[in-house]
């Protein structure tokens, strides 16, 4: 019952004025090939990779949506856009369900490897109310919500067949793993991670149960799981890492400036910072986050079960928990090893290992005190737990508050709602030319596919000279222009460049419009070239 209600108090919280922030960029450009798929095609250019479309029936499906990023969350929401279209309502409800049922499962794989109907509980719970878990899943920008859902199902089958030698949970378990992977690529760090955890706590346990059969039988599902992302890579260099090797992938930067130990420190950081909230309401809102109660109780619960597994008498009956704590670290080292593996969203997918820390030292820690310190021990634990969720809810009600003021800033602003409906409204069948990142996937799903646009930000921003297809998109006069506000600007070269080429072409750029944010600060602009 403390579970149901967990998850039921996370879609409440979670659903709560569904439209803000904004509808934002990259938790849709996976949706509008879905529209595309149901309309049999759009009159915009939707995202896909090159080569990788495929046609059912006439209707153009992509197998890719990035050289990292499969097509399962197209696949998934095909049906949503074929009944309700793309809005705040039917995109967000989808996630928050994906998200929902993550929870349900996370509380299975726990109950599974803790054999505790109570751990799993506590921790579906910490988990349920995490601010950054409310929010990544109602704005799923990382893609985040179906790794949380094929982390959570692996992870319950692959218990079950260490627990019971059934074949069928090792196939269920390395299929979903594989799922995982096709979703978005650097979901291997998570298979690697809890291989790895796996060897180093009990490799003889390993080599026991794993054949050449049960081997083959995993291999084989994991592969077909992620079998059109192992196509996409059948070439040398992987096309997946091609772009980084070639420096123009957002990720070839790499990490902030730093040795791996330094990265390390840093993804701990970034842990914390998603625990307490800060780094979600820093970006929604502008605002700081809750008091860091949860990753304290949290952190201090892996430094226990780490301590309690070095002492011998206490190793079997603490190693579910030392799985859990060593598989969320190896996943921070992974994050840390990779270049570009610093946001946020990356280290997210250490999630839920903290939850289930703490809720095993709650739950187990009485148990394993002198009887005399063990109601102590319990009151401890439970106010831990209720100043863990208190926090945790208060920070995300605070901005859900904030953002019901404002709209959202910048890239998440509502103001994207007022921009569509004007350009539905006066420019339906004119040509939209976008010239600033964040725009142009939005107005595209919340027209349903009616507005007809394309981005030019990315060759007006690149080092190249401009010429062509983007130098004659640029001399429309039945055009409209629109760009992000200067102060909003996310690629300042890319709006620079677009009036240096109008003044060169001997045309004037003139405003047509203003679309202001909810608070009347200018947000967006609209102009023609005369």
């Amino acid at each position: 019952m403390l579970a149901l209600a967990g998850i039921a108090a996370f879609v409440a919280v979670a659903s709560f004025d569904i439209r803000v922030p904004g509808l934002y960029y990259d938790e849709l450009f996976q949706l509008t090939t879905a529209l595309a798929f149901v309309n049999g095609g759009l009159g915009s250019a939707v995202a896909w990779v090159p080569g990788t479309e495929i046609s059912i029936a006439g209707h153009p499906f992509p197998l890719m949506a990035h050289s990292y990023i499969g097509a399962v969350k197209t696949a998934a929401f095909v049906p949503v856009a074929a009944v309700f279209g793309i809005s705040p309502a039917s995109v967000r409800g989808f996630t928050i369900a994906v998200a929902a049922l993550s929870l349900v499962f996370t509380y299975l794989f726990a109950r599974r490897l803790f054999r505790s109907a109570a751990i799993a509980a506590v921790g579906a719970v910490l988990l349920a109310t995490d601010p950054s878990f409310v929010f990544y899943s109602r704005v799923d920008f990382g893609p985040s919500v179906f790794m949380f859902l094929f982390k959570a199902i692996g992870l319950w089958q692959l218990v079950g067949w260490w627990r019971g030698g059934r074949l069928r949970s090792l196939v269920v378990g390395s299929l979903a793993f594989g799922l995982g992977v096709y979703d978005k690529a650097n979901f291997l760090w998570i298979v690697a991670a809890v291989v790895a955890a796996a060897l180093l706590l009990d490799y003889r346990g390993v080599r026991r149960r794993l054949d050449r059969r049960s081997i083959l039988w995993a291999t084989g599902a994991f592969a077909l799981g992620c079998l059109p992302f192992l196509a996409y890579n059948a070439s040398w260099p992987p096309r997946t890492i091609e772009p980084a090797l070639k420096g123009t992938l957002h990720v070839s930067g790499g990490n902030p400036s730093g040795n791996p130990f330094v990265q390390l420190g840093l993804r701990v950081q970034q842990l914390v910072r998603l625990l307490d909230g800060e780094t979600l309401t820093e970006l929604l809102t502008g605002r700081h986050g809750g008091a860091p109660v949860l990753p304290a109780f949290a952190l201090a619960a892996a430094a226990a079960i780490a301590l309690a597994f070095a002492v011998p008498s206490l190793r079997a009956r603490v190693r579910p928990a030392m799985f859990v704590v060593l598989s969320g670290f190896l996943v921070l080292v992974a994050s840390a090893l990779t270049p570009g593996g610093s946001y946020p969203h990356h280290v997210l997918l250490a999630y839920p290992a903290p939850h289930l820390a703490l809720a095993a030292v709650v739950v187990e820690g009485a148990e394993l005190v002198h009887r005399r310190a063990r109601l102590a021990a319990t009151l401890a634990g439970a106010a831990a737990l209720t100043a863990s969720v208190a926090v945790s809810f208060t920070t995300t009600t605070a901005m859900l508050s904030r953002l019901r003021h404002t709209g959202g800033t910048g890239n998440f602003s509502d103001g994207i709602y007022t921009l569509e409906r004007y350009l539905v409204r006066h420019d339906r069948d004119r040509r939209l030319v976008i010239l600033d990142w964040g725009i142009f996937q939005n107005l595209v799903a919340l027209s349903d596919g009616d507005l007809r646009a394309t981005e030019v930000w990315d060759p007006l921003n690149s080092k190249g000279r401009v010429r062509g297809k983007v130098l004659a998109q640029l001399d429309d006069r039945s055009a409209r222009y629109v760009l992000h506000v200067p102060a909003a600007t996310n690629f300042p070269r890319a709006r620079t460049r677009f009036f240096a080429i109008l003044r060169r072409e001997g045309r004037n750029p003139r405003l047509e419009r203003t679309v202001t944010t909810r608070l009347g600060q200018p947000l967006f602009e609209i102009y023609r070239a005369t």
